[in-house]
This record gives C-alpha cells, structure tokens and sequence, in this order.
C-alpha cells in the first residue's frame, strides 16, 4: 500500500522500512477466540525502482540481490554471524520466489523475496518489488547472546575467486556453503551467492549458482599456485557430493 501510494505520486525509486506488530492467526484449539492470534513486532525492507545514476551514469536498479545485501548488512550489524544461518526456500502466496533465513535452531530470523505479480496487480504497481521481514523477537534473542569480540586488523590482503556451478534444483546454498567450509577451514572467509540463473541452456532440474569465494591467510600473502589448489579442492568436493559441473 506505501509503496503504491509513493509510485501513483511519480516516486518510482523507493527503499523503504517499517516497523510494528504483525498479527497473525495461530489456531491452537482453544476456548477463546482472541487466543488463536499472535502479536509479535517485525521490521520490514522494501527496495524497488530503477535507482538514481551513478556520476558515470550507471543506475544501481533494484533487485533480490540488492535487498538480500541490505538485509544481510543489518543482521550482521546487530552482531549476526551469517555462517550459523541456515537458508531455505520460502513457498508464500506474497513471493513469486522467497527465501527464509532460519536460526540453528530452525527459528525463522527473516524471509524475502519478489513479491508476486497477482500482488502487484491488486495495487496496481506496475513496477518489481522486492521486500524482507525480520522477527524482531527471534533477532534480539540471538544479539542476547552474543558477545563483542575485537581482533587485530589483517596484515596479508584477501583474495577473491568466482565459480560458476551447475547443478541440481533441489540442491541449496546453504549446502554449498556448509561443504566449502567442511572442505577449506584454514582460509576460506566468505562465500557469497551473487547470482542464480534458470533459463535457456540450462537442462530442466537444474540451476546455475554463480558463488564468490573470499580467501585470507592471517599470517601470510596467498600465492596463485595455492589459491587454485584450494578452488581446485573446493570444486572437487562438489563435484563429488552434488555432481555439479563447472560453467
């Protein structure tokens, strides 16, 4: 509803946050009625529109990925570590394509997503809409306990590496991310998901995961030889565990 209100107004470019109660009903059997709903407080992120230009004229358009690295942003800044985060595919009459973002414990710490086209036509918005919420309740439980740690800067610089993987539909970035990890645990950093196609050249069952690899020795400079091994081990191990291809 914001968001129509600000584009029937000619605001087309709009990153946007809400904050407030969510109720919901959860039917549990009991006697009074007012019991079967729930409150609990959510944030909300909606980005879309095609962006203001760069000085060199390059627009920064909205996108999944753009919201995931909003949302992904703050949860790290309230103390978040993304590597005990576990990833999912989120089903909803709201999203096109969704995502859940869950706690080890299997809480929902936030969903997102494309908000579906019937959506956008009961608003009448004629433009794509990405959006995420965050359960206030499940984000604060995990800040309560955690502590602030502080180290010394790096001294040796990072590397980054891509791989473009094919592989099964049924296969998720959280097993990639789980595998790198078990497979590479003195230097590997980061492994970011950057992109997903599905489309022409890809075999029915399959997706192409686009994936960035940050590498990082504490104690010296990586050389090429040893940085290849590690994506040579790194592309073995998914080789064997999914039978994934390189792209």
């Amino acid at each position: 509803e914001v968001v129509a209100y600000n584009v029937n107004r000619q605001q087309n470019d709009l990153k946007l946050f809400e904050f407030g109660n969510v109720y919901s009903y959860v039917p549990e059997g009991a006697d009074e009625k007012l019991k079967d709903y729930k409150e609990s407080p959510k944030l909300s992120l909606v980005v879309t529109g095609p962006g203001y230009p760069y000085w060199r004229g390059k627009r920064a358009t909205s996108s999944y990925f753009m919201l995931k690295g909003y949302l992904e942003a703050l949860l790290k800044r309230f103390g978040v570590n993304l590597y005990d985060l576990d990833y999912a595919s989120a089903p909803s009459d709201i999203f096109a394509e969704g995502m859940e973002i869950l706690t080890k414990g299997g809480k929902r710490l936030a969903v997102m997503g494309t908000i579906s086209n019937m959506l956008l036509k009961q608003f009448d918005v004629k433009q794509q809409v990405y959006a995420a919420e965050i359960s206030w309740d499940v984000l604060l439980g995990i800040v309560r306990k955690k502590r602030v740690l502080y180290s010394e800067l790096p001294k040796f610089p990072e590397v980054k590496r891509d791989l473009a993987l094919l592989i099964d539909e049924k296969v998720s970035f959280s097993e990639i991310r789980a595998t790198a990890f078990a497979t590479e645990k003195k230097i590997l950093k980061q492994v970011v998901l950057f992109d997903v196609y599905r489309g022409d050249k890809i075999p029915q069952g399959k997706k192409q995961y686009a994936i960035s690899f940050t590498l990082q020795d504490l104690e010296k400079t990586l050389t090429d030889k040893y940085v290849e091994d590690v994506m040579n081990k790194l592309l073995t191990a998914y080789m064997n565990k999914f039978g994934a291809t390189l792209r």
